[in-house]
């Protein structure tokens, strides 16, 4: 009953929104020049391989590419 009213809400299941934190959390840690290892270990992902799945399916890269735009876009603002 939880998961139905929960996606009649957010539009997504409670697996998916749990994902999603977690996949925006790293990435704010990556723009915060955290390591990949260190963005998805303190985001709660398990291990490596989902991550990186995950990661690539919702943003459409991999996170060192989106580790490395960050860097550039940092110091092209310096």
């Amino acid at each position: 009953h939880l998961s139905r009213e929960f996606k009649k809400y957010t539009g997504v299941s409670i697996h998916r929104y749990i994902v999603l934190k977690r996949l925006i959390r790293s990435k704010d840690m990556m723009a915060q020049q955290y390591s990949v290892t260190d963005a998805f270990t303190l985001s709660g992902f398990g291990d490596y391989s989902n991550f990186f799945r995950a990661f690539k399916t919702e943003y459409g890269m991999t996170p060192k590419q989106y580790q490395e735009l960050m860097t550039i876009e940092d110091g092209s603002r310096q």
